[in-house]
């Protein structure tokens, strides 16, 4: 799949979901729009392994360094 398309939501009250990727293509998506937007820009995962590679791999798909924070489950 190529790059997703960035009709991303234009206030609050709107939600984005791309659906499922396959490997680290959602990675490379991710890393794409937040060059992009340049703005805060959040990514809620589904499970503590998923967000753990994405801090992984996100950085290695952006061509300048950005923050990027990981705020873990502590249930």
């Amino acid at each position: 799949m190529p790059f997703a398309s960035l009709d991303l939501p234009k206030n609050k009250h709107q939600a984005f979901d791309w659906g499922v990727f396959d490997g680290c293509s959602d990675a490379l998506n991710i890393a794409n729009v937040a060059l992009a937007s340049e703005q805060l820009f959040i990514v809620i995962c589904s499970d503590t392994q998923s967000a753990l590679r994405l801090e992984r791999e996100i950085p290695f798909f952006l061509t300048t360094e950005l923050p990027l924070i990981y705020f873990p489950d502590w249930e």
